[in-house]
């Protein structure tokens, strides 16, 4: 193997390594968020963002923190082939 093959496959695993470090920490920020919307709901707390924007913050959140999930374990799936 040659010394820029060498450097490309260590490049290679250190960015699946920390796309799979951001997807677990995706994926656990996702459970926290729906346990808190969950909560926020039972104790009818309302969300001044949703009042003004139709649109509450915490579901925004949740939004993008899926989109980001579902992103690293598309880039994950790529770099298995």
């Amino acid at each position: 193997m040659t010394a820029p093959m060498v450097v490309e496959l260590h490049w290679q695993h250190k960015s699946a390594r920390e796309t799979a470090v951001v997807r677990h920490q995706a994926r656990a920020l996702l459970e926290r968020l729906v346990m808190c919307r969950e909560l926020s709901e039972r104790n009818g707390r309302a969300d001044p963002i949703e009042q003004v924007t139709g649109r509450s913050a915490i579901d925004g959140a949740i939004q993008e923190t899926r989109r980001v999930f579902a992103h690293a374990e598309e880039l994950l799936r790529e770099m298995e082939t």
